[in-house]
């Protein structure tokens, strides 16, 4: 099991970066199951990092993520997530702004 997971192809980890997001969605919505919901999210930020765009996908992992850090009562970890997120959607206004020459 472990080798077919190291194994997959990169272009099907958005797929399974999407379906993980949408369970924790639905985890929190509707069965307030949020260890499992954040178990899912922590597995799809992992995947994040070895994509280097998806900066949607990205910033919407954060945001669930500081949701169940925060029902959980860990405040560290959800300021750490936060700053995280902040600072992609930093260097992405940097790099737009370097695209548009300004």
């Amino acid at each position: 099991m472990l080798r077919s997971s190291l194994s997959k192809p990169v272009a099907f980890l958005p797929i399974e970066i999407k379906t993980r997001l949408r369970f924790a969605t639905l985890l929190l919505k509707h069965s307030h199951n949020v260890n499992q919901a954040k178990s899912h999210l922590e597995r799809s930020q992992l995947l994040l990092k070895s994509i280097p765009s998806y900066f949607e996908l990205k910033c919407r992992a954060y945001s669930l993520l500081s949701q169940c850090y925060n029902l959980v009562g860990a405040i560290p970890q959800q300021k750490q997530i936060i700053n995280k997120g902040l600072e992609l959607i930093s260097t992405a206004e940097n790099g737009q702004s370097e695209i548009m020459g300004m």
